[in-house]
């Protein structure tokens, strides 16, 4: 859980209660890791993935929508300002 708060800058018991919950919900399975018992590891589950699925096809169709009036140049100029963006995180 340290490594993930470090990454999302955020504090360790975030991460825990987050997957606390993914867990209580069934969307993602939780184990203890068999060489370090300290280590835990998260993964999706079925549910969890299907769930994602359908977040990324609402994700796309929000951004198909976003962008649908304009042109294809003005496509490329704001996907190279959000690439400037992005390398500046």
């Amino acid at each position: 859980m340290k490594q993930i708060a470090e990454s999302l800058r955020v504090a360790v018991t975030t991460p825990t209660r987050t997957i606390d919950r993914l867990v209580e919900k069934g969307l993602v399975n939780r184990t203890v890791g068999t060489k370090d018992r300290r280590q835990l590891l998260i993964e999706s589950n079925s549910s969890g993935r299907k769930i994602l699925e359908e977040m990324d096809e609402e994700g796309l169709m929000i951004i198909r929508k976003m962008v649908e009036n304009l042109e294809n140049k003005e496509i490329e100029d704001l996907k190279n300002i959000l690439l400037k963006i992005n390398e500046n995180l």
